[in-house]
């Protein structure tokens, strides 16, 4: 587990508190305590309105290159969270992959999942046919015949394959066996970007969109989770993750997770640096960049460096943005709090379970993730 950007916490089996007292944090277990923070009271309100996700997961892709790592996140976050971009689901004990029979579809799957999905991975190819799709008929068969309480099955299609009025009818009974099993669906669908793809939405219990993200220092890939489900929290840093992978000296995988700020690293890092109170001129050096193209890619964030919400930097990223830029030491303040709009208060501190270990870049090792869970910084966090 890693320190990150406040991600949401998985009230199931991470119990949360803030810095107050033992009596307190006792009265109400699982429950995040209100604090200055605006982060912390949404996150307290997202816990108490939202319940685990009973439904369909349907996750879309327009980029068939970070297929296999964006189910491997997904898997990774369904294993260590029980959640899909901060949503929590039911906690499942294996992971069924099905396919047609002959394609080795989840071979890349497998080659850049965790330790512990691989664990609890199985394949189970489909004989007699060549197209699974579980969004007609026939593949609504199939998956219930393999979808055991529980368990979750992980199905990937091709939208060309679907058919609207068909797959409406599909979902909805998809949708009630689902919730009366205990079990958990996930379909991958891979799009074009000139599909629409969106109506999809409706007729499902969660809706996550894969997007483009270039991975910071030492990660070897990243994608972006965006829960479309949950757009109304997006504002307070819920329900918009960046996953990270990253390939371990004994060729393992680790991945790591925070709030999504920007698709570009040289924004992000900009972000943490106005986040210290860094100018953009300072910046604009440590980067390489004129200060108007930083200026004008944070103004286009969701949630800026000043912000409201509470987010703050990850713990361990001055380490691992000053290995690729090191100039970024010059300017970048140590045991200094992040500047938070309209407050003078330092950063609260949320008690979670003991993190793995990380190394010199600041991410896990051999750890779950850290999807769907609070780790603000703690106190003179020297990032």
């Amino acid at each position: 587990m890693t320190q990150s950007l406040n991600p949401l916490p998985t009230p199931a089996r991470t119990p949360v508190g803030t810095n107050t007292s033992s009596a307190d944090n006792a009265s109400a277990p699982g429950v995040a305590k209100v604090a200055s923070s605006p982060v912390l009271f949404a996150m307290k309100v997202f816990l108490e309105s939202e319940q685990p996700e009973k439904g369909v997961v349907l996750v879309t892709n327009s980029d068939p290159t970070d297929s296999a790592v964006a189910m491997a996140a997904v898997a990774h976050g369904i294993v260590c969270d029980d959640a899909i971009a901060n949503q929590q689901i039911r906690h499942i004990s294996n992971i069924t992959f099905l396919h047609p029979s002959g394609r080795r579809a989840l071979v890349p799957v497998k080659a850049f999942a965790s330790s512990a999905v691989k664990a609890k991975l199985r394949e189970v190819p489909v004989s007699h046919c060549t197209n699974l799709n579980p969004l007609v008929p026939e593949g609504v068969h199939i998956v219930l015949n393999q979808l055991k309480p529980g368990e979750c099955i992980f199905v990937q299609i091709d939208y060309q394959t679907v058919v609207r009025d068909v797959a409406i009818a599909a979902l909805a009974e998809l949708n009630v066996k689902i919730k009366e099993l205990g079990a958990v669906l996930v379909i991958f669908v891979l799009h074009s970007k000139k599909q629409d793809v969106s109506w999809l939405q409706g007729h499902c219990g969660m809706f996550v969109e894969v997007g483009k993200c270039e991975p910071g220092p030492g990660a070897q890939a990243a994608v972006a989770l965006t829960n479309v489900s949950l757009s109304s929290w997006h504002s307070h840093g819920i329900g918009r993750v960046m996953v990270e992978a990253f390939l371990e000296p004994d060729n393992t995988w680790s991945y790591r997770s925070e709030p999504f700020i920007a698709g570009r690293a040289i924004i992000r890092l900009a972000w943490c640096l106005c986040r210290k109170g860094v100018k953009l001129e300072q910046i604009a050096k440590v980067i390489g960049i004129d200060k108007s193209n930083i200026s004008r890619g944070l103004a286009l964030l969701l949630i800026p460096p000043n912000n409201t919400v509470g987010l703050v930097s990850p713990k361990g990223c001055r380490k691992r943005w000053i290995s690729r830029y090191p100039e970024a030491e010059n300017v970048w303040p140590v045991n200094k709090p992040d500047q938070r709009a309209g407050t003078n208060a330092t950063d609260e501190v949320t008690k979670v379970s003991t993190p793995s270990k990380t190394d010199n870049t600041g991410h896990v090792v051999n750890g779950a993730s850290a999807i769907g869970r609070v780790h603000p910084a703690p106190p003179n966090d020297k990032s």
